[in-house]
């Protein structure tokens, strides 16, 4: 009797994810997950530059200032695979914030790069609403276990 009613439990929570197909969200995710890995690239680089070009002085705070934010968008895409809405949350405020100094410190930085950076928050927020019905999802289906 409570293998069947196990089973029976078994083939509910498949019918829902069937129903449910969350595929459509994971894409969602995932490009956010990528986008997050470009922006960490593009720091990267943009570091690298930037240290070449500034005087002696100045190059080793610009290392570990751009090098620390690589750092960081590359350990938010790690976490992106685990807790998603989580990583992609704190991703976005970090890098809204990022965009809001670089701006307040050179106007024309909106200009010159801001159709890129509106693009990058698009992603992010599309996976951060994604990652937030997914969570919404998986939860429905572990609360009818």
């Amino acid at each position: 009797m409570e293998q069947q009613e196990t089973q029976k439990t078994g083939q509910q929570k498949n019918l829902l994810e069937d129903v449910f197909d969350t595929a459509a969200y994971e894409r969602k995710i995932r490009s956010a997950e990528n986008t997050i890995y470009i922006v960490a690239v593009v720091q990267l680089l943009a570091g690298v530059v930037v240290i070449y070009l500034s005087a002696a002085e100045r190059r080793l705070l610009m290392g570990f200032v751009f090098g620390g934010v690589a750092v960081f968008f590359f350990a938010m895409a790690l976490l992106c695979k685990r807790y998603p809405f989580t990583a992609i949350l704190i991703t976005l405020i970090f890098y809204v914030l990022l965009v809001t100094v670089d701006v307040i410190e050179n106007p024309s930085a909106l200009i010159s790069g801001g159709i890129i950076k509106l693009i990058i928050i698009v992603y992010l927020v599309k996976g951060l609403l994604a990652a937030r019905q997914a969570a919404k999802m998986k939860k429905m289906f572990n609360s009818n276990e």
